[in-house]
């Protein structure tokens, strides 16, 4: 799997952190940036692949959803079953459920599970 914009744009407005190979930083989305993006890189794919190769989004792995109330108080018990049987099932779910997940940064697209992000747990045990 490669990082697509999709899984950027998706986690955008929710200032989800980035992690370097020296700091962790925050990704907060600006329409003045995003106008300077264009106008130097008129190409959004290659801002994936710029992104890919220098940073890694750090996300909370898809099971920690159950953790978080405001999730699961959206969820009846049908839906929680589907998804841990098959988490790939996660886009039959109501949209305002998946918007809570990405403002929680719970990793929807598997990316920690392909080193595209990186665990919020793996960060805490670094003590970056």
């Amino acid at each position: 799997m490669e990082l697509q914009l999709k899984h950027l744009s998706s986690y955008l407005p929710y200032k989800t952190q980035i992690k370097t190979r020296y700091e962790i930083m925050t990704m907060v989305y600006t329409n003045e940036y995003y106008g300077k993006l264009k106008d130097e890189n008129p190409n959004p794919v290659a801002l994936s692949v710029v992104f890919e190769n220098h940073y890694q989004m750090i996300l909370k792995p898809f099971q920690d959803y159950s953790e978080i109330n405001e999730i699961t108080d959206e969820m009846n018990d049908y839906e929680i079953q589907m998804i841990e049987d098959n988490p790939s099932l996660i886009e039959r779910l109501p949209f305002d459920v998946i918007e809570k997940m990405l403002k929680n940064h719970i990793d929807i697209f598997g990316l920690i599970n392909f080193g595209i992000a990186t665990s919020i747990h793996d960060v805490a045990q670094a003590g970056i």
